[in-house]
């Protein structure tokens, strides 16, 4: 009974003390955020974040930037998005990832919706909102036409950068 005591007590001290010397992770974006809201995004709740500079004038007295992003709510071209705390942030860019039924569809839905095409082979295509233009209500909008198979957003993060 001792010698198993002693076991457990000694792996319990040697993983703890194992544990104290490795070295934290950390994140390759770990900078100063501030959040200015929620936003929904396929099912998903997304936090609106403001990043570095912004942040301090911000929290000193409420800029106009800041004030506009709040009062904004939605999602827009340039706007920045966290999952949780320990995920990376990523910025919209407000290009659309399209796929349809039908080639000629995709010119005629970026006409209704006054978006630029920017690429287009046979059914799939990358349309770029304007700037200005809600985001989450024009994907809604698109993913509820029958001529849609496919839509999505496009978010930018620092994922695959190299170390």
């Amino acid at each position: 009974m001792n010698k198993l005591t002693l076991c457990a007590l000694s792996v319990i001290i040697s993983t703890s003390t194992f544990a104290t010397e490795l070295p934290l992770l950390k994140q390759k974006d770990n900078v100063q955020t501030t959040s200015v809201g929620f936003v929904e995004l396929d099912g998903v709740r997304y936090e609106k974040v403001v990043v570095g500079n912004a942040v301090k004038a911000k929290q000193s007295s409420i800029n106009s930037f800041a004030r506009t992003l709040v009062s904004q709510p939605g999602l827009y071209q340039g706007d920045m998005l966290k999952r949780g705390k320990l995920s990376r942030i990523e910025r919209i860019s407000g290009n659309l990832y399209i796929s349809s039924n039908d080639a000629s569809a995709i010119n005629e839905l970026a006409k209704m919706h006054n978006l630029d095409v920017s690429y287009n082979q046979g059914n799939k295509a990358i349309l770029k909102a304007p700037q200005g233009k809600e985001l989450v209500s024009l994907l809604k909008a698109l993913k509820a036409d029958k001529r849609i198979k496919m839509a999505n957003l496009e978010r930018i993060s620092n994922k695959m950068q190299p170390e």
